[in-house]
Order: C-alpha cells, then sequence, then structure tokens
C-alpha cells in the first residue's frame, strides 16, 4: 500500500468513525416542543450544552425541559439528579451517623462488627426511605438507582 493510500484509508476510517458516532446522539425536546440532537457536552449554571451537527455548540437553559427530559440530559451528562430537599436532608443526616460511627470505631468506643452493622443499619434506612419515594412519585426510577447505593460509599 502506498503512503497516499495509507492517508485515505485513515481519512475514510475517521469520517466513518465521526459519521457512526454522530448518529448515535440523543434527541432531547423541550417543552416549547423544539428537538435538539447533539451529544451533551457539559452542564453547567443550569446550562445544558450540546454539541450538534456540524461541530456546532448549542446552549439550552435545563429548565425549558420537562423533568423527565431534564434527567435524560443529566444522566448523559454523567451528573446526579438531585434529590427533593426533604430526601437531601435525610441523606446529609444519614451520612453523618455512619461517619459517627466510623469516628467511634476508630476511638475504641465501638468495635468494627458494632460499626458494620450500625452502617449497614444506615444503608437500609436510606434505600428504605428512597423505596417509600419513588413509590408516592417524589422520585424517578432513575434518581432511585442512581442514589441507591450512596451511603454504600
Amino acid at each position: 500500500m502506498t503512503r497516499r493510500a495509507g492517508w485515505r484509508l485513515f481519512i475514510l476510517v475517521a469520517v466513518a468513525a465521526a459519521s457512526a458516532r454522530r448518529s448515535f446522539a440523543g434527541a432531547y425536546t423541550n417543552m416549547a416542543g423544539e428537538v435538539v440532537v447533539g451529544d451533551v457536552v457539559c452542564i453547567t449554571n443550569r446550562l445544558a450544552t450540546f454539541r450538534v451537527a456540524g461541530g456546532m455548540v448549542k446552549t439550552v437553559a435545563l429548565q425549558r425541559f420537562s423533568s423527565a427530559e431534564r434527567e435524560r440530559v443529566l444522566l448523559a451528562a454523567g451528573q446526579k439528579i438531585p434529590l427533593p430537599d426533604e430526601l437531601e436532608r435525610r441523606l446529609v443526616y444519614l451520612r453523618d451517623l455512619s461517619v459517627r460511627a466510623e469516628r467511634l470505631e476508630l476511638a475504641g468506643k465501638l468495635t468494627a462488627e458494632q460499626a458494620d452493622a450500625r452502617k449497614k443499619e444506615l444503608r437500609t434506612l436510606w434505600r428504605r426511605g428512597l423505596d417509600e419515594a419513588c413509590a408516592r412519585g417524589q422520585i424517578s426510577e432513575n434518581a432511585h438507582n442512581q442514589w441507591g447505593e450512596e451511603l454504600g460509599k
């Protein structure tokens, strides 16, 4: 294969890969019915930035999307779905109790088994709270799955 043919093959493969990537771009519909087709690049200051056809960049406020579509955008960007205030407070409280159990273990006030049992109990409480919130429709199934292991970290 000549050098020129090698470059042509490389360019052909690169163009094919780029167009294949573009074909898997998401389509997101805002509440006005406008469709944005592209890859989510990032989310900053409640603005979603998309790379659309031709390499152009489009920025759309997250509030312009419905809650379900907003969740899709957040998941595509690799970000966490926000929790309702009540669940956020519960998470902070349970996380503090988990840290307290670790510190009591380090101080010798709890055995490792007692601390692990306490942390397991706190994870169970967290998951039960998420299950109840999902059953009441306060959070989506996506949020439930994303936040389910939060205290396990």
